[in-house]
Formats: structure tokens, C-alpha cells, sequence
């Protein structure tokens, strides 16, 4: 999983860079179930291949939601490519999912 740290948020765009590369990328997502709102200085862990226009499973716009919901495949692993992980500023993990549909 890539660390991206949030540096801007404008409504669903997301201006994040990657913490190894220092790559700027401009992400477009929505949080569903989330007791606050994440801010910059959050981290979000995803895959590679959800940053790459190129792979198959990228899309323009993510949404993401929590692990019992029905929305989406069923992610048992955080390996799974539709996990994602933030970590709060005050480090607080949160394990959800991308939602379809």
C-alpha cells in the first residue's frame, strides 16, 4: 500500500502526496461512515493501482464506506485492493472500503 498524506481538501478533491516519492497526486473521493471528517495532515494508505490512470482499477472518483456495508465486494484483508486505511493526525486507525454503484 502506497502512504499518501492529505495536504488540501476541497469538497471531494483531495491534493495528497505520497510520503516516499513526494509525488503529488489529485484524488477525487467521498467518505462515507466516518465519525469526523478527515482533514490535511490525515495519512491514507491505498493501492498502487488505484493512483495509476493506466491500471484497470482506476476510476475517476472513489467512494469509500465502512467494511459492513453492502456496497461493494467483501474485503477481508487490507491486502485486498479495495481497502484502504487512514490514520488519523491523532492516530486513530480506520480500515473501509470502495464502494460500487
Amino acid at each position: 500500500m502506497e502512504e499518501l498524506l492529505i495536504r488540501e481538501i476541497r469538497g471531494n478533491e483531495f491534493r495528497v502526496i505520497h510520503c516516499d516519492t513526494y509525488k503529488t497526486y489529485n484524488i477525487r473521493m467521498t467518505f462515507y461512515d466516518l465519525e469526523q471528517p478527515l482533514k490535511a495532515g490525515d495519512t491514507i494508505f491505498m493501492h498502487k493501482e488505484l493512483l495509476d490512470p493506466k491500471s484497470q482499477n482506476y476510476f475517476f472518483e472513489y467512494y469509500f464506506g465502512a467494511l459492513d456495508k453492502p456496497y461493494g465486494k467483501q474485503v477481508t484483508s487490507l491486502d485486498d485492493i479495495d481497502a484502504i486505511k487512514i490514520v488519523t493526525e491523532e492516530d486513530k486507525e480506520i480500515i473501509l472500503k470502495r464502494f460500487y454503484g
